[in-house]
């Protein structure tokens, strides 16, 4: 871990360095925690009730599931944030998308196409599709 390595570099600078380090190491993942779970309570819109602990899960879920879909995070949001204004044409093409999902369309915009990627080797499923 990075915090660690900034410790070991800082160690000869200090004195009493084991708890000095091991404090500020764990002050900050405690304050990282607290941030991380208000920057991601603002963006998905939780009431200030919701417990830190399960919006930190919630939040691995759901960057976890961006990441294994191929989902941009930064498309994600702002769709999400227009839905939360009223515009959902976002939310439309990609269930129109959806609803037909082996129709060519030239209307379809890019962050919406699967496939692969231009210039890879042909893929051939055990169907033989």
């Amino acid at each position: 871990m990075n915090l660690t390595r900034l410790g070991d570099a800082l160690a000869p600078l200090l004195s009493d360095t084991d708890e000095v380090i091991v404090g500020a190491i764990d002050h900050f993942r405690r304050r990282y925690a607290a941030e991380r779970a208000e920057v991601f309570r603002a963006k998905l819109g939780l009431p200030q009730a919701a417990p830190a602990a399960a919006i930190a899960a919630l939040a691995d879920d759901l960057l976890a599931l961006l990441e294994v879909e191929g989902t941009d995070a930064t498309v994600f949001f702002r769709a999400l944030a227009d839905a939360e204004r009223g515009d959902l044409t976002a939310w439309h093409a990609v269930l129109d998308v959806v609803r037909r999902p082996f129709s060519l369309r030239s209307d379809v915009p890019d962050e919406y196409r699967f496939g692969a990627p231009a210039g890879s080797a042909a893929y051939v499923t055990y169907c033989g599709t």
